[in-house]
C-alpha cells in the first residue's frame, strides 16, 4: 500500500517523463529525424517501456509518433 507522499513522488516522475518526452519529439521534428517510440525513449533518456506506456496513452503524442 502506498503513501500519500509515495503516490506524490511517482506523479511527479510521470509528469517529468511527459515532459521529456514532449520535448524528444520537439527536438526530432527539429532536426527532421524519423519519430519512433524508440528514437523518443533514447531522446529523452528514459526507458522504452516508459515511453511506450505515455505515448499510447496520449493522442496529441501518438499523432506525432510512426508506428510500424
Amino acid at each position: 500500500k502506498k503513501t500519500e507522499a509515495a503516490w506524490r513522488v511517482a506523479a511527479g516522475k510521470e509528469d517529468k517523463s511527459i515532459e521529456k518526452i514532449a520535448n524528444a519529439i520537439n527536438i526530432l521534428k527539429l532536426y527532421n529525424k524519423k519519430i519512433t517510440i524508440y528514437g523518443v525513449a533514447k531522446e529523452a533518456g528514459i526507458s522504452y517501456n516508459t515511453a511506450k506506456k505515455h505515448i499510447m496513452n496520449s493522442n496529441y503524442f501518438k499523432s506525432s509518433i510512426e508506428m510500424k
